[in-house]
Formats: structure tokens, C-alpha cells, sequence
């Protein structure tokens, strides 16, 4: 199952850079599709920057980065030490 992350800006809110995984999976049918899972957002507010990680448990939300880059930083340093279970999708597509 070969997943990609990737961070890109939204197309839905101007100013949200979401850190998303797309996954390539087999259905049951044969066919390969892809499924998406929002796994983090992060957003201006008024002069820092804020993240939400999306957990399907509780979303975890971190307040007060100077920049965009240390607020993604900082999203990428969590999500590598504690996963999200894939055993649970949020879809976007």
C-alpha cells in the first residue's frame, strides 16, 4: 500500500496549508484507487500561525508559531513520532 504525504495550500480556504496522505489501495474489485486522509492543517491567526492535527480520537490543536514553516515543522515532527491509525480514514475526496 504505498502512501505519499504531502503539504499543499487549500483550495477551500485561502491561507490553509493542510498536510494531507494519499494512499493507493487495491479495491475489492481489483482495481487500484486512491483515498485521502487530512491529517493536518495549519492556518494564520492575526500575526502567528496555528496547527490542528486531525486524530480521529481528538484533534490536537498547537497555538502560537511565528512562522509558517516552524508551525510546519512542528506538525511533521509530531505526526512522525505518533502516526495516525489508518485503521480510521477521513475522507476529503
Amino acid at each position: 500500500m504505498p502512501r505519499q504525504r504531502l503539504w499543499f495550500e487549500s483550495r477551500y480556504s485561502w491561507g490553509t496549508h493542510i498536510y494531507v496522505e494519499l494512499m493507493e489501495i487495491e479495491a475489492s474489485d481489483g482495481m487500484p484507487r486512491q483515498e485521502t486522509q487530512l491529517l493536518a492543517s495549519v492556518y494564520q491567526n492575526k500575526k502567528t500561525f496555528e496547527a490542528v492535527i486531525r486524530r480521529p480520537e481528538d484533534d490536537e490543536f498547537l497555538p502560537g508559531f511565528s512562522s509558517l514553516e516552524a508551525a510546519q515543522t512542528a506538525v511533521c515532527n509530531i505526526l512522525s513520532k505518533n502516526p495516525p491509525n489508518h485503521a480510521t480514514y477521513r475522507q476529503l475526496l
